[in-house]
């Protein structure tokens, strides 16, 4: 390993490590001003869009792993596909489900369903539903349905998800308003 590959993973340890703690502006400085993130099925954003991001996570607790796949390093340029696994977990109580994709509609639709344990103990479907306006614009709808025998038990944690839910439509809101227009190639 060369030192360079060396100093990018530790980079992206610092990274991980701060983004755990929370320290935001350890995160912002490992960037230069000109950095540009490609995230699949989003138009790549820079350090700014990051920044304003991230003010809508506060008391988000963020934890995860990076897995460099593959770094390539050609004189001054750099580049890396990343394997991320991250849990980010709103203020208030956490619960970890496994999801099942169950839909997908390409620009309309996202579906699953998450269980805890067995069928019928507390199953979430979860749904993100968007829906072109006359002006242009995109309806962003987000809804959860519980059920289950656990539900009543559960009804101030199920109660903290709806708040994390809600920082999140927050955050894709600001995201949505300062991103440039996502301009798709047309098929030929």
């Amino acid at each position: 390993m060369t030192p360079d590959e060396e100093a990018i993973r530790a980079l992206v340890q610092r990274w991980m490590d701060a983004s755990k703690t929370g320290d935001t502006a350890t995160v912002l400085s490992l960037m230069t001003d000109d950095v540009l993130f490609t995230v699949s099925g989003k138009e790549p954003f820079g350090k700014k869009a990051f920044a304003a991001g991230s003010k809508n996570m506060l008391g988000t607790r963020v934890e995860g792993t990076a897995d460099i796949q593959e770094l390539q390093i050609l004189g001054d340029f750099a580049w890396m596909r990343n394997k991320l696994r991250v849990t980010i977990t709103p203020p208030g109580r956490s619960m970890t489900f496994k999801p099942t994709l169950l839909a997908v509609e390409q620009d309309r639709l996202l579906r699953w369903r998450g269980r805890l344990g067995v069928p019928g103990l507390l199953d979430g479907q979860h749904e993100f539903h968007l829906k072109p306006l006359a002006d242009g614009g995109t309806r962003f709808l987000q809804t959860e349905t519980f059920t289950g025998v656990l539900v009543p038990l559960f009804s101030q944690t199920l109660d903290d998800t709806a708040i994390g839910f809600a920082q999140m439509n927050r955050a894709l809101r600001n995201r949505a308003v300062t991103a440039p227009p996502l301009i798709r190639p047309t098929d030929p």
